[in-house]
């Protein structure tokens, strides 16, 4: 019932002609004898934003699948396994006699034909990709290299032993927090990874809108970590995970999913294992928590103004993608921060949230500005903007300064 409850809001969302699969997860490892029928499995349902242009990655293969692969000829294209050449049904054109080098004659058998046509098959022999045993009179085999294999193709089944399981996440969260009931209801590693594996590639965004404890961080960087990849991530979580939480004011976001990340990049030693731990991953994030709207539904500021630092944060964030850093700004000179880009950028935010006064940026304040800046660029988001256009040319030509006037809150991105 919470599958199909789960596929009809996404059929909304992405399309029913979107769905892809509905994957069973099987996350428990033995029965839980308190129940009548113990509840063993959950669901991963795949959607596609366009399942036209849809396009998963191979799952890798694993050690033991890599072990089968041998070299019995010595092969020089190296280390293969074979598969049966015969393919159910009849086709006429894929009925002929095979003789193999040692002399032995064979047609297919009953109910099947060749995997191919003759012609096909004796390129195949030619280019060395058919097996008939050690003694040259078995029935022939394709031969598929090791170095050929993309991988495993996903399917609907994925068992604890491939993906993990509940018992294997609380023990990922205990080994970080020392707690085990840090949070209630984890995913293991395993599987998000998994998920990522399949769905993304290089410099991918990855976003989970119902963060939890942090597993889908954790698992992108762990890839990212084994595969040199640059996946990003996009965490949101609610501060209160259930009502004892929000009594007892435990932010779940900050003490658990924001934690577990900062943890992991730091390579936090367990508190179970005595010499335990998790290996250091590159990578960092920023916390940020949402405040209160800056702008009404009208584009503008709306009767209760933002304060400055509030607004300065978004404009350094929009324009650079970083976060700022507060003890270098300056609310007397309007000052936000700065990047070392095109010879040094600077950005100004003059603004007053009173509703009786403008700060204006005029030639005199570019004056002053040189006395205190000299990085080659400014930008600077102003309530009023006192100087032509023809002025501000001259300036930037006399000064060897490149100026960008932006008004707020118009032209707030």
């Amino acid at each position: 019932q919470r599958n199909l409850t789960i596929t009809l809001l996404a059929d909304e969302v992405f399309g029913a002609q979107n769905f892809v699969a509905s994957v069973v997860w099987q996350k428990r490892t033995s029965p839980d004898m308190r129940l009548i029928v113990s509840d063993a499995h959950e669901y991963v349902v795949v959607y596609a934003k366009d399942i036209g242009n849809l396009a998963l990655n191979r799952i890798p293969k694993t050690p033991e699948q890599i072990a089968q692969y041998k070299n019995p000829d010595n092969d020089p294209r190296g280390p293969w396994i074979s598969s049966d050449y015969t393919a159910q049904g009849f086709r006429p054109n894929q009925m002929y006699k095979i003789k193999t080098p040692g002399g032995t004659v064979y047609e297919p058998p009953a109910g099947v034909c060749w995997k191919n046509v003759e012609l096909v098959f004796r390129n195949l022999v030619r280019e060395g990709r058919i097996w008939f045993g050690k003694d040259g009179n078995a029935m022939p085999r394709r031969k598929t290299y090791l170095n050929e294999s993309e991988g495993n193709a996903p399917w609907t089944w994925w068992d604890n032993e491939e993906v993990g399981h509940t018992q294997e996440a609380k023990k990922e969260i205990a080994e970080l927090f020392g707690d085990g009931d840090a949070f209630q209801t984890p995913k293991p590693v395993r599987l998000l990874e998994r998920i990522i594996q399949l769905a993304t590639d290089d410099e991918d965004l990855v976003l989970d809108s119902f963060a939890g404890s942090g597993t889908t961080g954790h698992a992108a960087l762990s890839l990212n970590a084994q595969d040199g990849k640059s996946r990003r991530f996009v965490l949101v979580q609610q501060p209160f995970d259930n009502k004892e939480d929000e009594a007892s004011k435990r932010n779940i976001s900050r003490s658990v999913t924001a934690e577990r990340i900062r943890l992991i990049c730091a390579g936090k030693k367990s508190k179970k294992k005595k010499n335990g731990g998790t290996k250091a991953v590159i990578g960092s994030f920023s916390y940020a928590f949402v405040g209160a709207p800056l702008f009404s539904e009208y584009r503008d500021l709306g009767k209760k103004l933002p304060p400055f630092e509030d607004l300065a944060k978004y404009i350094f964030y929009t324009e650079t993608s970083r976060e700022i850093d507060l003890k270098a700004v300056d609310e007397k000179t309007g000052f936000v921060g700065s990047t070392s880009v095109a010879g040094g950028t600077s950005y100004y935010l003059l603004y007053t949230p009173n509703n009786r006064e403008d700060r204006e940026v005029s030639l005199a304040w570019l004056d002053e500005n040189l006395k205190r800046d000299k990085n080659k660029t400014w930008v600077i988001y102003t309530e009023r903007i006192w100087l032509h256009q023809e002025d501000l040319r001259q300036f930037e030509r006399e000064h060897g300064r490149r100026v960008r006037t932006m008004v707020v809150p118009f032209n707030l991105k």
